[in-house]
């Protein structure tokens, strides 16, 4: 501990290089809109919904985000850690062969939040990540579906205070009432702009984080109403725009990114391709899966009828899940995740199954190709599960199980948008950039060295690569570790 140190000041020096080293690094604010392209950020900038970002658009960097497999999980992870899903192990909601769901704790490399704590810069996240990992410097909360995490003490139970409802108790009314869902969504932007105002202006605050869940949500249920920007769509628009000028006001640099974008897709419905060669196996609990295997046996024929409302009425009628035994597993509720995952209990038969699958792609308009886990990802994790990525051609996207094959439908699509304001950078329009280029150019921008195994780099728009690199990860091993091996937590819910 600092304080047995033999040298009886040492304490006081390290807390004034630390106010010093404050004082030079520029502060950031990064928010992540999920779901967000420019198609539709267009249309709200076109209809005047969004006056403040519209009036210095001209004067920023963009850039279109390269985000395959067009999926929450992995991209958003590289994003803030800055490597592939080969080095950071999430590739999913779900490890099928070890039948449980990924936590914050599976993430194997540090984020941005964690490498400025190394520095003793403060940060302020809102993200789905585990507050337990991190000491004074990083005050985060994880607003999650499942639960909302915070420490006893975070300054983030301020804004609960003000009104803040968070997602798990949200969500429910996004699928039964979309107006009430957007009303208070739009609500907690307004709650999140107050509160930002009032925390940044009493806190020695470097890195401001902020992850939210529109538009994405908002399109998974009613993708039309988000396109025509009815009334409570166009609300929250004009209230993001409102957060981007209080954060343009109080920071030196904002970043605006997502994480995929969103489009009217041609389908592929490769799961119900996957069942029909047994490839893909569903449990048998009840009648009513009983009745599905029936159902299914006359697919090709309802195919043919071309009843989109038939297949919208099965879907809500069946509820199915992938037995264990299933020599391949897919994602039937996220299927933009464009996995193929293989059975470790078939491993003597793996290329057998991955013959099979090739001639059954082969058939299918739309993919291109398969390509293994560790041949498209790369690091310690790019095998955490023995699977296939599903290439698939320009304007095609996999649909659920119960998706007519011959309908169009809106889901996820692998470009996101980054948008950089700051009065200093030269405004640009850059080629294609990858998640991981992000972090290393704050990390760039605040001057502080860079991770020395991360795989970006440094947008020289917006920052120039001073050479010198870190080595964050095997600090974050030990935190990690100890975090993992604990049984309690602190958590407020």
């Amino acid at each position: 501990m600092i304080w047995l140190h033999p040298y009886p000041y040492a304490r006081d020096i390290i807390v004034k290089k630390s106010i010093e080293l404050f004082n030079m690094v520029k502060k950031v604010a990064f928010l992540g809109l999920d779901g967000l392209d420019y198609e539709l950020l267009n249309l709200a900038l076109d209809r005047g919904l969004m006056p403040f970002l519209k009036s210095i658009l001209y004067k920023s960097v963009r850039a279109r985000i390269w985000c395959y497999p067009p999926y929450t999980p992995p991209m958003w992870t590289s994003i803030k850690t800055s490597v592939n899903p080969g080095k950071h192990g999430i590739i999913d909601f779900y490890l099928f062969n070890e039948n449980r769901v990924l936590t914050s704790l599976d993430i194997e490399y540090p984020c941005i939040w964690f490498i400025l704590a190394q520095h003793r810069l403060r940060s302020i996240v809102l993200a789905n990540d585990d507050p337990r990992l991190y000491g004074n410097y990083v005050d985060l909360m994880s607003d999650s579906l499942a639960s909302i995490k915070v420490r006893t003490n975070s300054i983030w139970l301020k804004l609960l205070k003000m009104g803040y409802i968070p997602y798990n108790k949200l969500f429910p009314y996004l699928w039964r009432r979309l107006d009430d869902y957007c009303e208070q969504i739009t609500k907690n932007i307004y709650l999140l702009r107050d509160f930002i105002d009032d925390v940044k202006s009493k806190n020695e605050l470097s890195l401001l984080w902020l992850e939210l869940r529109e538009p994405d949500y908002f399109l998974h249920s009613k993708p039309r109403l988000v396109y025509n920007l009815a009334n409570n769509i166009s609300k929250w628009f004009s209230a993001i725009d409102k957060l981007i000028e209080k954060l343009y006001e109080l920071f030196d640099l904002v970043l605006i990114a997502s994480d995929h974008g969103f489009r009217l897709q041609r389908g592929v419905n490769l799961s119900r391709k996957l069942y029909e060669h047994n490839l893909l196996r569903i449990n048998l609990k009840n009648m009513n899966d009983e009745l599905l295997h029936h159902v299914l046996k006359v697919s090709s024929v309802l195919d043919k009828i071309s009843i989109p409302i038939l297949w919208k009425a099965l879907s809500r009628f069946f509820k199915p899940s992938i037995d264990r035994a299933s020599p391949c597993y897919v994602n039937l509720g996220m299927i933009s995740s464009n996995y193929i995952v293989l059975n470790k209990r078939y491993s003597k038969a793996f290329q057998t199954i991955s013959a099979l699958l090739q001639k059954i792609i082969a058939k299918i308009p739309g993919i291109k190709d398969l390509i293994p886990f560790n041949d498209f990802f790369w690091g310690p994790y790019s095998n955490r599960e023995p699977g296939y990525i599903v290439m698939l051609r320009k304007g095609y996207a996999l649909s659920d199980f119960f998706s007519n094959p011959i309908s169009n439908i809106y889901t996820h699509f692998p470009e996101g948008v980054l948008i950089v304001l700051d009065n200093d950078v030269e405004p640009n329009e850059l080629n294609l950039i990858y998640p991981w280029d992000i972090v290393p150019t704050i990390l760039a921008y605040m001057g502080l060295p860079i991770p020395k195994d991360t795989d970006g780099r440094v947008l020289s728009s917006i920052a120039q690569d001073h050479g010198i690199r870190k080595d964050y990860l095997g600090r974050y091993r030990v935190f990690l570790h100890i975090v993992r091996t604990r049984a309690k937590s602190s958590y407020v819910v």
